[in-house]
């Protein structure tokens, strides 16, 4: 049992009961720059769980947690290769693996349903995270460099197949809002405006937009699609399906993350979706930060930015008449098992990624 929360154990039938789970089809829409679900306004506010980051186990006493913070909503990443290893005896890619305890996606979505928590599903293909390689697989480079995140093959037939598993599943297994699951937002790639440019690059362009076109053939219309970015305005340029720069600018929703300044963050947002389109939704409140191998130890981080970060969560949730949108990244961190901690660079040197993401 954690300390001063539920067990960890079969508590599902009590959980459910306790935090009100259901199951009634939806529909989150977007009308006067906010989200009304079933009719009526919503504020997304959603705690970023890594599944993978967390004993599948404890899924339950975490995502019991977030909805105890009265918190609607619990946002994570699908790192592709969590779920795709490479298979040493066919030498190729091995089987998806959606069914395994850790990897038991589902579950996590239908333990979150059950606690009445809706879902903020960013599949990737390429996520961060700082998670290795940015979830995505190390076999695609084995036979040699390839363009990655990019329209350019055998990248996009791999990425073809692996939503192909993925996707489908969410579906047949009745987790989209639409069919009375808990899944209402989904993200299309991640930061794309810190690594290409749909302004620019016509492969880059069409990239998101057969990502977007594969995640409305496999999900149906019931999914708000959505990128997301810093908020300043050369990173969304880049990596945004915007009305100017796309035939889809009207149906990807634009969203910002960092938001120091939410004011500004949402002027931001606003001038990359059509007009009354743009619901304030800062995908990413940074509410803590990881930490780099050998750096020194910050023992009062987390104090001063928690007064940082309450400050913040109030301007954000004030924007637009009180109807501002947020996630908590993260609600939870966890921890980066074996060796799946990611890495960055700066200044030309390698900073590899500590095991803990709290």
């Amino acid at each position: 049992r954690a300390a001063g929360g539920p067990s960890a154990g079969n508590t599902s039938m009590d959980l459910g009961a306790l935090f009100g789970g259901s199951s009634a089809p939806a529909r989150l829409l977007i009308e006067r720059d906010q989200f009304v679900l079933d009719g009526q306004n919503f504020t997304v506010r959603a705690g970023c769980v890594h599944y993978f980051r967390v004993h599948p186990d404890l899924w339950e006493d975490r995502l019991a947690r977030i909805a105890a913070l009265g918190l609607n909503a619990v946002q994570t990443y699908v790192p592709w290769n969590y779920h795709q290893a490479w298979n040493a005896s066919s030498l190729g890619p091995a089987r998806v693996d959606l069914d395994s305890p850790s990897r038991d996606l589902p579950r996590f979505l239908r333990l979150a349903h059950g606690l009445g928590l809706r879902v903020v599903l960013r599949p990737g293909p390429y996520v961060c995270g700082e998670f290795e390689f940015g979830g995505l697989p190390a076999w695609l480079l084995r036979d040699g460099p390839i363009e990655l995140r990019t329209d350019a093959e055998p990248y996009m037939g791999h990425v073809e197949r692996w939503w192909g598993e993925l996707l489908p599943r969410l579906r047949r297994e009745g987790l989209m809002l639409d069919d009375g699951g808990p899944v209402m937002l989904v993200q299309i790639e991640n930061e794309y405006g810190h690594f290409g440019d749909v302004s620019e690059v016509e492969a880059d362009r069409r990239y998101l937009e057969r990502l977007a076109d594969l995640a409305r053939r496999h999900l149906g219309d019931g999914a708000q699609l959505f990128t997301s970015d810093p908020d300043d305005l050369a990173k969304l340029t880049r990596g945004t399906l915007s009305p100017s720069a796309s035939r889809l600018g009207s149906e990807v929703l634009t969203t910002v993350d960092s938001c120091d300044v939410p004011e500004d963050a949402w002027a931001a947002q606003r001038s990359f979706n059509p007009p009354g389109r743009s619901p304030f939704f800062c995908s990413e409140l940074w509410v803590g930060w990881f930490a780099h191998w050998g750096e020194p130890a910050r023992p009062n981080l987390a104090a001063q930015r928690a007064r940082d970060v309450a400050e913040r969560l109030r301007r954000v949730l004030a924007v637009n008449g009180g109807t501002g949108s947020v996630s908590l990244y993260m609600a939870h961190g966890g921890t980066s098992f074996g060796w799946w901690a990611g890495a960055n660079t700066a200044d030309g040197m390698y900073l590899p990624d500590t095991p803990s993401y709290d």
